[in-house]
């Protein structure tokens, strides 16, 4: 015990005499292990940390799709789940719900917009957890006629009405009826919503066409979602035979794990990058080692002393370990105060594109993680100076020591770690080239709009005020004459959903002449949104004021629409029906081009639009074009909305460029994250590349001495410095190459617009790299090309 004792006090004054080298070692451990950290600290928390429910393996979301099409979910409409709920299968509970906006009027804070759930009582039952205050709705609350209750989220709670705990039993009203506030959800309980009430409809009476509900459910003991998913698309396709007026042979139901729905498509892009940062982990640990066995080579003579004194391997292998270790644990504590910083900045972010953002944290398990990261890479580490150290022979060390030696050192170990950081560092810098060549390709993606001066609000009807769709569609005639009033509009409109943002509304359709039914995205338009946007109309005409609901119905579709239904004809002019009995008939009477609604990376979708005035709807958002710039109309445009309804607030209001800007905030966070990787390993393979040129000049100043006595001229001298020091980076682009060829593969999630192997991207990254390599060695083969002979030979 006092020998190790005496070993650490050693290794801490050695360090500290060392502080320079000890620093490099403890910066280079700390961006390694600490990005490292923050990425496992994100993969844990969106894809592994348990959601905040008991036995949440067990809850699934349920999804009506298309068979044609199932990767486009949509919603069940009424009776289609109450056939669900009746014959549910492996499901043991089954719930609906349906996202909602709620105008809050009379608390006596300003109106504001929450976002809410309308669920039936069973969602309560299937997310299984209770409130933190009061209670939950029971299935006595879930019925037409009975009492309003709502349950607040935890945010609501906390901002409005700051944490009070009489707030239960308040009565506060939301879109114009008033609700009993009956409890508080936790924090973490779908902390997307601030608000919670009963669906109470009568699921079975309501009209079929309508399909704007989502269900969860929780399996029985035992189910796994593929099993519950086959035994429901047996019984819908049973359900599909026996009512084929409610719905088709072609429609089904998708069963996933609720965490699967959640991280959605994020899962794939979080391993790659976790993958990306083990890389730059690797290559950091490799040029640790670089250092280690430079310091090492210094240290040949004093490990000889210690030998020839009686030191045993053990006792060396010891000191080498504890010096390791009081290195990797630095870089660890770096590690963590960086992966914290990280995280923080991550959870804080409003748009950040990470589900489950609010779950990403350094806790225990990070902890943990990274300190048994450390002690492993100080383990694997420790081993490589010693092998080193003890290579030589006493003798050979002592001859070394005094000067006489020169060609110490100069073995296969150091050319093969930069070869493998310039292979790791290529592959790095393949994947960030390949994902920010496809966030320039998203950039130039046309959205089939021009969004630069445009402002959108978003605002929603109180069905208790605006019953009628004659009300809703008298309000908004009457809002966008008063908005089109202001100084500076040029162009007003309407539109539900905005594009960029999803949410759309599936239905379906016939075309007269054919049988089946068709699918597509239903849009509502108030006429002047196709101007304001500068939408071009290819076909016919756009929709105008003049189709009201006395006029004959009529609708627009996109020009993928009509290049999918009517490939070979003119769309206009055609009529299709949206009712189950075909007993009204839309006319359509123009095509206008394809907007992207998805995000600019995806396909266009045929759409239908319809007018506010024939078809209205409560919620949309105004989109208002400007002569002058769109932040400063704001508060006219919120006094517009309170001149014709004063209760009715505002949400959104932002810029159409900022709606733009944010659809990309993904791909922006891939290619920025990738970049940072492939920057950061570019650095260290740089480094690692001078520090074995700088190594391998002093192991030869003799030889260079002796070339320049006889003759050699400085040119010649950095030549074959060069040609020496560019050799293992060569081989490392090879390697590289080979390495970056098979890995790609996995990459297509991220991109867009670019193929896996991009010959240009190949042939730029190897080029950067091999030009930041041979800077890197011109430094050393310059100050090799000044050694003096006769210095070197009276030294010698």
């Amino acid at each position: 015990m006092e020998s190790f004792a005496i070993d650490l006090r050693y290794a801490l004054r050695t360090l500290r005499q060392n502080a320079g080298f000890a620093f490099v070692v403890v910066l280079t451990l700390s961006l390694g292990v600490g990005a490292t950290a923050a990425m496992f600290a994100v993969a844990y928390g969106v894809l592994l940390r348990p959601l905040p429910y008991p036995d949440p393996g067990r809850i699934v979301a349920v999804k009506a799709i298309d068979l044609d099409a199932p990767e486009l979910p949509g919603g069940f409409s009424g009776p289609n789940f109450h056939a669900l709920r009746q014959q549910s299968g492996g499901l043991a509970v089954v719930a609906a719900l349906r996202p909602a906006a709620f105008n809050l009027t009379d608390d006596g804070g300003l109106p504001e917009t929450v976002s809410g759930l309308r669920v039936s009582a069973e969602f309560f039952t299937v997310m299984g957890r209770a409130p933190i205050l009061g209670q939950f709705p029971e299935a006595k609350d879930d019925r037409q006629r009975a009492e309003r209750v709502a349950v607040l989220g935890h945010r609501l709670w906390q901002r409005r009405f700051g944490g009070a705990g009489d707030v239960l039993g308040r009565r506060l009203t939301f879109d114009d009826e008033v609700y009993a506030v009956i409890g508080v959800a936790a924090a973490d309980y779908e902390p997307s919503y601030d608000l919670f009430v009963p669906l109470a409809v009568d699921h079975a009476a309501e009209d079929p066409g309508r399909h704007y509900l989502f269900a969860r459910a929780r399996l029985h003991d035992g189910v796994t979602a593929v099993r519950a998913e086959r035994e429901m698309r047996a019984l819908v396709r049973r359900h599909a035979e026996e009512n084929p007026e409610l719905m088709s042979p072609r429609d089904s139901v998708a069963i996933r794990p609720l965490r699967d729905e959640i991280v959605g498509d994020s899962r794939q892009a979080i391993l790659l990058l976790h993958a990306a940062v083990a890389l730059v982990l690797l290559i950091a640990c490799v040029n640790v080692a670089h250092l280690l066995l430079a310091r090492t080579a210094a240290r040949r003579r004093e490990m000889a002393l210690r030998t020839a004194l009686g030191a045993g391997r053990r006792r060396l292998l010891r000191l080498f370990f504890l010096e390791n270790l009081l290195l990797t644990l630095a870089g660890g504590a770096g590690a963590l105060l960086l992966a914290s910083w990280t995280t923080g900045v991550l959870a804080r972010a409003e748009s950040t594109p990470l589900p489950r953002a609010g779950d990403v944290r350094v806790d225990a398990a990070v902890l943990v993680s990274t300190v048994v990261l450390s002690l492993a890479i100080a383990g694997v580490l420790c081993w490589l100076p010693l092998r080193d150290a003890t290579r030589l022979g006493l003798a050979g060390a002592l001859r070394e020591g005094s000067g006489r030696g020169t060609t110490a050192g100069r073995g296969r170990l150091r050319p093969a770690l930069v070869t493998v950081e310039v292979a790791l560092a290529f592959v790095l810098l393949i994947g960030a080239g390949l994902v920010i060549d496809s966030l320039v390709n998203l950039l130039d993606v046309d959205p089939g709009f021009d969004g630069d001066g445009v402002l959108t609000a978003r605002l929603s009807l109180p069905r208790a005020t605006y019953g009628s769709d004659e009300e809703v569609a008298a309000f908004y005639d009457r809002l966008l004459e008063r908005v089109a009033a202001m100084p500076g509009v040029e162009e007003v409109g309407a539109v539900r959903p905005l594009p960029l943002q999803g949410g759309y509304i599936a239905g379906r359709f016939g075309i007269e002449g054919r049988e089946e039914t068709q699918e597509a995205q239903f849009r509502f338009v108030m006429p002047g949104y196709f101007r304001a946007l500068r939408i071009p109309v290819l076909r016919g005409r756009a929709l105008l004021r003049t189709d009201r609901s006395e006029a004959p119905p009529v609708v627009v579709v996109n020009d993928s629409a009509a290049r999918y239904f009517w490939p070979d004809e003119d769309p206009v002019g055609k009529r299709l029906a949206f009712d189950p009995e075909q007993t009204t008939w839309w006319t359509i009477v123009g095509v206008v081009g394809d907007v992207h609604d998805d995000g600019l990376g995806t396909a266009v979708a045929p759409a239908i639009h319809f007018s506010y005035l024939q078809r209205p709807v409560p919620a949309a958002t105004l989109v208002v074009r400007l002569s002058t710039p769109p932040e400063a109309a704001t508060a006219a445009v919120s006094h517009a909305v309170a001149e014709v309804d004063p209760r009715l607030p505002l949400r959104g209001v932002g810029t159409l460029a900022d709606v733009v800007d944010r659809s990309l905030a993904r791909p922006r966070f891939h290619a920025r994250l990738f970049a940072a990787f492939a920057f950061l390993a570019l650095a260290l393979a740089a480094v690692g590349v001078y520090g074995l040129v700088s190594y391998s000049v002093s192991c030869q100043r003799q030889e260079i001495g002796v070339r320049r006595a006889l003759g050699a001229r400085g040119a010649d001298v950095v030549a074959l410095v060069l040609r020496q020091g560019m050799k293992p980076v060569l081989i490392g682009l090879l390697a590289g190459t080979a390495l970056a060829s098979g890995l790609v593969r996995f990459l297509p999630v991220l991109l867009y617009g670019v193929e896996p192997m991009d010959p240009p991207t190949f042939a730029a990254v190897g080029a950067l790299l091999a030009a930041v390599a041979a800077a890197a060695c011109w430094v050393p083969a310059r100050r090799a090309a000044g050694v003096e002979p006769a210095s070197v030979l009276r030294d010698e």
